[in-house]
């Protein structure tokens, strides 16, 4: 089995160590900013439809400010 693998090589463009690769570095996240301006996710779908992806940054901004305090509080508490 190992050696089909091997053979066959990596599949969806991820590596054996399991890192996504990205065949250009500056297309790398332009798969996501299109899926935010489509509305795929829901981040940013109560702005227009010119403003989403300013709107979803903004509330992954304001989403990861709020949950800071909390993942330091539970990395502490596992730590103990």
């Amino acid at each position: 089995m190992v050696e089909q693998r091997d053979r066959l090589g990596p599949v969806d463009r991820v590596d054996r160590a399991g890192v996504a690769s990205c065949p250009s570095p500056g297309r790398c996240g332009r798969g996501i900013v299109e899926n935010l301006r489509r509305g795929h996710y829901e981040l940013g779908i109560e702005a227009e439809p010119h403003r989403r992806v300013t709107a979803a940054f903004t509330e992954l901004d304001e989403l990861m400010t709020t949950l800071q305090p909390l993942a330091t509080l539970l990395l502490a508490n596992q730590s103990r």
